[in-house]
């Protein structure tokens, strides 16, 4: 899919966790909340600007993410990740457990309780 495609995706599709300097976009949370049963809301992008790494922003991000979609009723928080991407150590950190791999990617999810 190209990138104009997906970014209109996810404006139309996904609840988006935003981090801005000024006019510029320095992170991104893009979460598909889209599961009627409520059974699984999905991470589907993680981006912070490189300069704008290890300082807590993609963590701020993504606990704002967390407490959204636990606050819709949903069960759980999913998302996928390159098994070499650094990012891994936070999402285990925050809880996430791994579920499975296929290939290069890892999948890992966090219970979210009763909200």
């Amino acid at each position: 899919m190209a990138i104009p495609d997906y970014a209109a995706k996810l404006a139309t599709s996904a609840e988006r966790f935003e981090a801005w300097e000024g006019p510029t976009l320095i992170g991104l949370v893009a979460v598909y909340c889209n599961d009627p049963a409520r059974a699984r809301a999905f991470v589907t992008s993680v981006s912070v600007l490189p300069g704008r790494r290890r300082a807590g922003l993609g963590r701020g991000l993504i606990e704002a993410a967390i407490v959204h979609v636990r606050g819709l009723g949903f069960a759980r928080l999913a998302l996928c990740v390159d098994r070499s991407a650094t990012a891994i150590g936070l999402y285990r950190r925050l809880g996430f457990i791994e579920e499975g791999a296929a290939g290069e990617a890892m999948q890992f999810s966090l219970d979210l309780g009763t909200p």
